[in-house]
């Protein structure tokens, strides 16, 4: 059971700055394995009485509880599989919580396929929390003879900060002594 191929849920995001358009991502929340479940012709009936299109409809072990307290899979979500037949993105329209015939709590998922996929963030592998708002710039830096702050706190980046050197040139005088002039 459940190797029918890999599932990743995951939030709908906007990754945009203050000033910038909206830009939705996925961002991964639970990744897990699943079992492709056969759609019958009178589930599949129903769903078009009200103008729904069932995509795929997948099985899982019973997610466990975010650290809110709310559920880690829950409708309006979106899924994406891996490593199967029914590859892509989809939307969750149904999320069934059920007991297998072993007494095992399973989840049946009810899924729509996406028209347009989106981008999926990518996992930082560090502390840094993915779903913050990207720095706006800059991402050049001149050195100066003062302090100079970027206000990087709290934001991803979108590509790495180049700080350019300083110009210098070196002389020697007659006592053998090297001069560092910097400007």
């Amino acid at each position: 059971m459940l190797d029918s191929g890999k599932v990743t849920f995951c939030d709908l995001t906007d990754v945009s700055g203050a000033a910038d358009m909206p830009k939705h991502v996925l961002k991964p929340v639970y990744p897990c394995m699943f079992e492709n479940r056969i759609v019958g012709f009178n589930r599949r009936y129903a769903a078009m009485g009200v103008n729904q299109d069932i995509s795929a409809m997948i099985r899982i072990w019973r997610p466990p509880l975010r650290e809110d307290h709310t559920p880690m899979v829950a409708i309006g979500m979106y899924a994406v599989l891996e490593e199967s037949e029914l590859d892509g993105q989809y939307r969750v329209d149904v999320v069934q919580p059920l007991v297998n015939f072993d007494g095992i709590a399973i989840t049946e998922i009810t899924l729509s396929k996406l028209e347009t996929n989106y981008d999926i963030l990518e996992d930082s592998g560090g502390d840094t929390p993915s779903d913050l708002p990207y720095y706006p710039g800059p991402y050049e830096v001149i050195p100066k003879t003062i302090d100079q702050k970027l206000a990087t706190k709290d934001h991803a980046m979108r590509d790495d900060v180049t700080v350019y050197e300083i110009p210098y040139a070196e002389t020697t005088n007659d006592h053998g002594t090297t001069v560092v002039i910097a400007s």
